[in-house]
């Protein structure tokens, strides 16, 4: 288990091709991404305001892109916050393991994306903030 810090998000600016037929963004597994990508998923119809995530991954990673709309993301490591908007395709935020988020939808017809290192697997996800602190806080000592 790694103990990330918000210092450890960063963001990603995939490569964006244009041309009369439209806008292509690939992105390729290791070549694009810091990691290889296990499962993808989205979400889509949540009302302006909702908020999701509320939780950290004990090994997973992820990048985040708001495929539509605006999303702003709240990052914490247990001393720190840290906020990023983002609203283009061609923009992503690459989270850590042991990374608290909560994803705040900003416009209607938001349309989220994630790309995760790790198959989904409930026992992965911490959500529980005492219980992610403890795990922070004993990382720490170790």
């Amino acid at each position: 288990m790694i103990s990330s810090t918000v210092e450890d998000v960063k963001i990603i600016n995939f490569s964006k091709y244009d041309d009369q037929r439209g806008t292509l963004i690939p992105i390729e597994s290791e070549k694009d991404t810091p990691f290889s990508i296990a499962r993808n998923f989205f979400v889509f119809d949540a009302p302006v305001g909702t908020v999701r995530g509320f939780h950290a991954h004990r090994e997973a990673e992820q990048i985040f892109v708001s495929l539509i709309g605006t999303c702003t993301v709240i990052l914490r490591d247990g001393k720190s916050v840290r906020k990023i908007t983002i609203d283009s395709p061609e923009q992503a935020i690459y989270v850590p393991s042991m990374i608290w988020n909560e994803i705040i939808y900003q416009s209607e017809n938001c349309l989220f994306f994630a790309l995760t290192s790790m198959n989904y697997d409930i026992n992965e996800y911490i959500s529980d903030w005492e219980e992610f602190l403890n795990l922070k806080e004993r990382k720490k000592i170790q």
